[in-house]
């Protein structure tokens, strides 16, 4: 899974199939329980090809709103507040839509 580095960094969609949009996202088709979202974002964190646009959402997330949208917004926004605090921050802003 590559992760469109020109993608915005204040909307993070986690609706299956809108890989394309980022890297919070699952595959089409995916129908995971919230454990299982969670281990997917653990999964492409500790990817290398992916690693690195987490690491920039997460830290736009110190400076600025980001909206979390789609099935899984709930759990992306908890798991973006998460690492924001382990980089020592404070989230600016987290929208779940």
């Amino acid at each position: 899974m590559h992760s469109n580095p020109h993608l915005p960094a204040d909307l993070l969609d986690t609706t299956p199939g809108s890989a394309t949009r980022g890297v919070f996202a699952p595959p089409a088709g995916w129908e995971g329980s919230e454990q299982d979202y969670a281990a997917l974002i653990r999964d492409r964190f500790d990817a290398r090809e992916t690693q690195a646009r987490i690491l920039f959402i997460i830290k736009y997330a110190a400076q600025g709103p980001v909206t979390c949208a789609g099935p899984y917004a709930t759990m992306a926004a908890r798991i973006v507040h998460r690492l924001v605090k382990k980089c020592g921050k404070e989230c600016y802003n987290l929208v779940v839509k």
